[in-house]
């Protein structure tokens, strides 16, 4: 069985607050130097592509297949 968790616009937005991110131009980046958060493979990431925030050291997965193979494989 699978687990799917969902999560609305005003939910995302605690969430990032609560990593001291926030959203600009179209991507999520730093609250105070405003520097973009990056994927493992260096991309930047919309709001809409989030799928999650790995804790401690802030790896931002995307919500496409290839993010989430990645992030699975090196777990």
């Amino acid at each position: 069985m699978s687990i799917i968790i969902t999560f609305d616009k005003k939910f995302r937005d605690f969430i990032l607050d609560a990593f001291g991110k926030k959203i600009k131009d179209g991507i999520i980046v730093e609250k105070d130097s405003e520097t973009p958060a990056l994927t493992t493979t260096g991309e930047t990431v919309a709001p809409n592509e989030l799928a999650g925030i790995k804790h401690g050291s802030e790896i931002f997965i995307k919500n496409d297949i290839t993010s989430l193979i990645e992030f699975a494989k090196k777990k």
